[in-house]
């Protein structure tokens, strides 16, 4: 049993949400966790592989007040990415999103324009609505994604440009790619990068 902690006592009982949104949380990790065998390892090399399509998870309609669920694969139709999305009603509509990899899980709180961002058990940081990723412990500068340069949105790691996602477009390809003009990465700056190119991909299906 883990231990009594007054604080979280007592935010929960002030913001019923918050005790909601982190019960929902764990469900929807305990939903994907069998994925993470399902899914295909991508080496960075093979990045550029992934398309933006999206699948379907388990092919069947989503039901009603059901969180919202995808697959990103690449562009041979190969899982790599799953995601599970909800929203709830309220001020600055507040939601949740839980991605993983075969190799990493990725967990965003969206309250108001601020999302929380944590790589596996870690709490790395909170987006900001200009794109800055702000760490939490130290308030560094991370990373950032955008402004948009063309049909691309750049995404900055430790203020060097890694990668960019490619913007939907008029593009006749059947799984169209979703990433461009990747560079070299070490171990941090993959995780980094992936966190908000996921975020912004499941961004776009939803919106």
């Amino acid at each position: 049993m883990a231990p009594f902690s007054p604080l979280k006592w007592l935010d929960e009982l002030l913001n019923p949400l918050n005790k909601r949104m982190t019960r929902d949380m764990e469900e929807m990790r305990r939903h994907l966790d069998p994925w993470k065998e399902k899914l295909v390892p991508l080496t960075p090399k093979e990045w550029e592989l992934l398309s933006s399509f999206q699948f379907s998870q388990d092919g069947r309609k989503r039901r009603k007040r059901m969180p919202e669920s995808g697959i990103f694969g690449t562009i041979y139709q190969e899982p790599v990415a799953a995601w599970t999305y909800k929203r709830y009603p309220g001020k600055g509509d507040p939601a949740i999103l839980v991605a993983r990899t075969h190799r990493q899980e990725y967990l965003y709180k969206i309250t108001g324009a601020n999302v929380e961002l944590g790589i596996g058990p870690y709490l790395v940081g909170v987006l900001f609505p200009d794109g800055r990723l702000i760490s939490s412990r130290k308030k560094e500068l991370l990373a950032r994604i955008g402004p948009t340069n063309g049909n691309f949105l750049p995404i900055r790691v430790y203020d060097r440009e890694v990668g960019a996602i490619a913007l939907p477009g008029e593009s006749e390809a059947p799984f169209p790619r979703a990433f461009a003009f990747l560079v070299e990465m070490n171990d941090k700056e993959q995780e980094l990068f992936l966190a908000l190119a996921l975020f912004e991909l499941v961004r776009q299906k939803i919106s």
